[in-house]
């Protein structure tokens, strides 16, 4: 990994002049890319403790960030495969379309299933394509799916469930889709794989 002038500066507890002249007397291997100088953190001379810091800051780092991240994506790292309960808007929809198998469930919801189940076998599908544009379509198919659901819904209007069944799933589970969908385009979009 290789980092700015101003970011080794702190690291070796010197100033950005001091480490740019341990650059141009050769102490310190560094490329100059553009304007900006980049050093190789390999070749930084630090001590075994000030590595170790650094070690011990980038981990904190990265697990503050799992912490963060609104999914149990961020728990599978260390694990060979993910799930679908992985994704947030699968776990969500699969709790909805629990609700709408019920034998009790109002006629409205009885009459959107099967475009809930499709929207939930997309979603899975989702969670395990490896190629981006196969997982954007999935992504797109499942939300298709679910706007027709809610369009059914909001046309029967025969009952308060079919309302509120709708409303969920516009607030909690559209959007969620929509942001996996803008993150695997911009990744496609990159040339990145997940």
């Amino acid at each position: 990994m290789e980092i700015k002038i101003s970011e080794a500066a702190p690291l070796l507890g010197r100033s950005a002049r001091a480490v740019r002249a341990r650059i141009a007397r050769g102490e310190i291997p560094a490329r100059l890319h553009g304007k900006t100088w980049l050093i190789d953190i390999d070749h930084l001379p630090l001590t075994a403790q000030q590595r170790e810091g650094l070690l011990r800051r980038n981990e904190e780092l990265r697990r503050a960030v799992e912490r963060s991240l609104p999914s149990r994506a961020a728990g599978t790292r260390d694990r060979k495969h993910r799930s679908a309960l992985d994704l947030e808007p699968f776990a969500e929809l699969r709790d909805l379309v629990c609700q709408a198998m019920a034998a009790e469930a109002p006629p409205g919801l009885l009459a959107v299933r099967d475009a809930l189940r499709e929207a939930l076998g997309q979603l899975a599908l989702s969670a395990h394509e490896f190629e981006l544009g196969a997982r954007s379509n999935a992504l797109r198919s499942a939300r298709r799916s679910l706007a027709f659901a809610v369009a059914d819904l909001l046309l029967s209007g025969q009952d308060t469930a079919s309302l509120d069944f709708a409303q969920t799933i516009e607030a909690r589970v559209l959007p969620r889709i929509g942001g996996l969908l803008r993150w695997a385009e911009r990744r496609s979009e990159t040339g990145r794989r997940t």
